[in-house]
């Protein structure tokens, strides 16, 4: 038996752009294999989220299944794809297979997941424990929905699907997938899969969407694993295709290699690309410091969309030093991308006479050194309004933990690609970037970090080394843990109380932060859902 694995992005919401993308795909390969594999709700694109509360979208969703089932009258070749089904007063995330003009087999869902970015039980109705597998051309097929492979992985599910499809004894098993990606996922789907094969004693076909939805990134990476649990196949990341696997002939895929960084580095791009592309805009704006952030969403925004649609303004201050100014010149020399510079010194001059009266007896503080970055957020908004670039805004997820960053100020933007890298993780993609030449300049990513605030201004005046303070984020923000088990990890007492205290306080500032692009487990986006005005303990 011979399967296409269509491995495509659908734009949510877009079902008439969407049916059309299955039924070309189909066409193209209807005649060369047994079924096509299209994902997870591909129908409506994934998540549609609330657009599933409007009876005209389900209606519309409802219809336009008929042209799917209609392009499979003629053929020999089944379709299997996703979408909402309502079956009495309840709305089921459904997998269906279209044969020979009409559908022979649907299989609702039955792991909903209610955990990070899903919030699948808000909308969906669970599925039914009946028939898993449907007989097609003398095999055994079933069918799984994305989370009904993870029973028991990321949560304690009462429903075992998977395990009640392996005493069905299918000769092949399809998980369709709406899967979004995260670092380090990849290799979780590998050994989740490759143990259902093997436990089935079945070939096991994974086929995930790709593309990008809001901060969603969907790495695609589909998989075909043999009924002894061998990977035999892996689909390239964040790439649309369509393949076909000869599920008795292929060979194990031996030594294959995951680059990490650089399926990160496409998950990025992909997500600017696709974020810009639904939004409506065809160029972006930056403000470029001379530091590594903004230098390494240039270097994203670059690559992503190319040079030529990307602006760049530096806005020095008193206090921004000559090499900070160089390095923003050779960064954008480097990229071939315009830079203009405004600075913000008369700006800023103007600012404090006008307060001067208010500000009476107090000296330079805090307020002054945020007018400052307030200044640079309405220089490039007001940029952004005139000719309709996408301001990116580029703090990086330990700034954005602690609050070390201005509301209306650097955190000005529609975008930010960097939100959810950590410091350590933005030297580390900055130097993946500069791997085969250099693009981001070595001095900017070698100088101590600064906001250039006030003279000789340090990160380090007010935060611990990045090396310390982003290992206690990772167990404060991603892993949940309370003070005293951090502090048995053996970080110093004082300073995790303190970064604690930081990240606690500043829940109102991510609250009006841009959107943030996911790209670890636990982000500042749909999954994060902290109150604001919850106790602090001062102590």
């Amino acid at each position: 038996m011979k399967i296409a694995v269509s491995q495509l992005d659908f734009a949510i919401g877009d079902i008439t752009g969407n049916i059309e993308k299955i039924l070309c795909e189909y066409n193209k390969v209807c005649n060369s294999c047994d079924i096509v594999v299209f994902t997870e709700m591909c129908v409506t694109g994934y998540p549609p989220r609330d657009l599933l509360l409007q009876h005209s979208f389900i209606e519309k969703a409802t219809k336009s299944l008929e042209k799917i089932y209609n392009v499979t009258k003629n053929t020999d070749c089944a379709l299997v794809f996703g979408a909402p089904v309502i079956e009495g007063d309840f709305l089921y995330n459904a997998g269906i297979v279209a044969y020979k003009g009409k559908q022979i087999f649907s299989k609702f869902k039955s792991l909903l997941p209610q955990y990070d970015v899903f919030d699948d039980r808000h909308y969906f109705f669970e599925g039914k424990e009946d028939a898993d597998t449907f007989m097609l051309k003398g095999k055994k097929i079933g069918m799984l929905i994305c989370e009904d492979a993870w029973e028991d992985v990321e949560v304690i599910y009462f429903r075992k699907p998977t395990t009640r499809m392996i005493e069905e004894k299918p000769d092949i098993i399809l998980n369709i997938a709406g899967s979004p990606y995260y670092r380090g996922k990849h290799k979780k789907r590998i050994e989740l899969f490759s143990k259902i094969a093997s436990d089935a004693k079945a070939h096991f076909i994974y086929t995930n969407q790709t593309g990008a939805n809001d901060d969603m990134l969907f790495d695609g990476q589909s998989l075909f694993f043999n009924n002894k649990g061998e990977l035999t196949y892996k689909f390239p990341a964040f790439t649309e295709t369509t393949n076909i696997i000869d599920i008795e002939n292929q060979p194990i895929l031996k030594d294959y290699e995951h680059d990490e960084m650089d399926v990160m580095l496409k998950g990025l791009c992909s997500g600017l690309r696709k974020y810009m592309k639904r939004s409506g805009h065809k160029k972006l704006l930056i403000g470029i410091s001379g530091g590594i952030d903004s230098s390494l969403v240039a270097a994203i925004a670059c690559k992503a969309i190319g040079a030529e649609n990307v602006t760049g303004i530096a806005m020095p201050s008193e206090f921004s030093t000559e090499h900070s100014k160089n390095d923003a010149i050779r960064l954008c020399q480097n990229l071939e991308m315009k830079l203009d510079f405004v600075s913000i010194n008369e700006i800023f001059e103007v600012f404090n006479s006008k307060l001067a009266n208010l500000f009476k007896g107090f000296s330079f503080d805090i307020a002054e050194e945020n007018l400052q970055a307030r200044i640079r957020g309405s220089i490039l908004m007001t940029y952004s309004n005139k000719f309709g670039n996408l301001l990116l805004t580029t703090g990086n997820k330990s700034e954005i933990s602690v609050g070390y960053c201005t509301l209306y100020g650097d955190m000005c933007g529609g975008l930010n690609p960097i939100g959810d890298l950590f410091k350590t993780e933005v030297y580390e993609l900055s130097k993946y970037i500069n791997k085969d030449k250099e693009i981001i300049p070595q001095n900017i990513i070698n100088k101590e970090p600064s906001a250039e605030l006030r003279k000789d201004q340090k990160d380090s005046d007010s935060l611990p080394d990045y090396n310390i303070l982003d290992a206690i984020l990772r167990f404060y923000v991603e892993k949940h843990y309370n003070a005293e088990e951090i502090i048995k990890e053996g970080y110093d007492g004082n300073i995790v109380k303190k970064i604690i205290r930081l990240v606690d306080t500043s829940e109102y500032k991510r609250k009006q932060s841009a959107i943030i692009l996911k790209v670890s487990e636990r982000s500042f986006g749909q999954g994060w859902r902290m109150p604001v005005s919850k106790y602090v303990d001062k102590t």
